[in-house]
């Protein structure tokens, strides 16, 4: 959460956004979305979809080195992809208080 902090300089929407996505903040985490009995392959803090970012979830830092991970939320929610923890921050946003 502090280094989730820092790169984002205390952007209480990208931290609300990965609350929302994965509020365990475990690196290792899989979606519990199930459709047609599969389970979604989502992985991580923002739950990196493998489908979609299969070069960030297939990267061998992804499970090895909490902070790349991170970065790569960040570069991803910088660039504008859709988390569904985005539209639902409001959930969880007032868990945060942080400094301007």
């Amino acid at each position: 959460m502090r280094y989730a902090s820092l790169i984002s300089s205390n952007d209480i929407d990208f931290l609300s956004t990965l609350e929302a996505e994965n509020g365990l903040w475990t690196p290792d985490r899989q979606s519990e979305v199930y459709s047609n009995g599969v389970r979604e392959q989502s992985y991580g803090f923002c739950q990196t979809n493998a489908v979609f970012h299969s070069d960030i979830v297939y990267d061998d830092r992804f499970f090895t080195d909490p902070e790349w991970q991170l970065d790569q939320c960040w570069s991803m929610y910088q660039g504008g992809v859709a988390f569904y923890g985005y539209n639902n921050r409001w959930k969880v946003k007032d868990r945060f208080v942080c400094p301007n």
